[in-house]
């Protein structure tokens, strides 16, 4: 199924580039990064609104599959704390720093909406291309592990606030990466940042819909699971409340898949929640096949 998505959507890959590049028309990068990304999550006629009205309307009308550009606005950004390993790796200049400004979600769904396939990747924002936060960089270069605050423990699978990032063989630099906002045409720096690897945001978008960038993420497989599996489903679960003992793990991606139903149904596409870090979640639906299937 994922080798058929991935023929589909290689054919719109001029599209998806070129209608990208365009969904920043209109933004004023004249304001501080937090209210550019709210401006394209949230703001009708522009960002990933344009998204579903210039991309995915096209796609889902001309293939097997619907395809919904969907985002989710958080007010507080969570903020870290760096453990002693960490520090002793490489000092930075404060204990605590931001998780990251943005979070870009791919799901591939069966007709039923089963999870064929998702990926994840989380960006830190710069207006420009300066990374001014050494404990910044640090997290995202070279920690292997951090502490996560604790109101985002209060709605995780794993109570140990202690979380493991991949390393670089793991391939971290799927996971984690820079946007610089650069006035109008922003880009995705990846790290380490002294490789001076960029690329546009609309190359960001094509890859990850094709799988070839953001890191694969599954549910938690139980409670002493504490890496990128659980980062990822903290950052998903916050915005849906506390998590009882008699629900399933994983509950938030449930939330998220159900709460922009309707796929082609593109009105529907945004939603505030209080913390947690902004979302582009990207989901795409076989219209036919399912799982079981395969």
């Amino acid at each position: 199924m994922i080798k058929e998505y991935i023929q589909m959507i290689s054919t719109h890959s001029s599209l998806i580039i070129k209608e990208a590049v365009n969904s920043w028309n209109g933004i004023d990068f004249s304001k501080h990064e937090p209210e550019i990304i709210k401006d394209y999550l949230l703001t009708p006629g522009i960002g990933v609104d344009y998204l579903n009205q210039k991309i995915a309307s096209v796609i889902s009308a001309s293939s097997p599959y619907e395809i919904k550009f969907a985002s989710v606005y958080c007010h507080q950004k969570p903020r870290i704390t760096r453990t002693v390993n960490s520090v002793s790796r490489c000092a930075g200049s404060t204990l605590s720093c931001e998780l990251g400004d943005l979070m870009t979600i791919f799901l591939l769904l069966d007709r039923d909406k089963n999870v064929i396939a998702s990926t994840a990747k989380i960006m830190q924002a710069k207006k420009i291309d300066v990374l001014d936060s050494e404990s910044q960089k640090c997290l995202y270069e070279s920690d292997l592990e951090f502490e996560m605050p604790a109101n985002l423990i209060e709605h995780s699978t794993c109570s140990n606030p202690i979380r493991t990032l991949p390393d670089y063989h793991e391939d971290r630099d799927k996971a984690l990466s820079y946007l610089i906002l650069n006035s109008g045409s922003p880009q995705n720096k990846e790290i380490p940042s002294s490789s001076n690897l960029s690329y546009h945001w609309s190359y960001h978008m094509q890859l990850t819909m094709e799988f070839k960038t953001g890191l694969t993420f599954l549910k938690p497989l139980d409670a002493t699971e504490n890496g990128w599996n659980c980062i990822i489903n903290d950052l998903i679960n916050i915005g849906t409340g506390k998590i009882p003992s008699t629900r399933n793990r994983g509950l938030g991606l449930d939330y998220v898949i159900d709460a922009f139903n309707d796929y082609t149904y593109y009105p529907e596409y945004k939603q505030n929640f209080p913390d947690g870090i902004p979302k582009l979640i990207i989901i795409c639906k076989d219209k036919e096949r399912q799982v079981s299937t395969e």
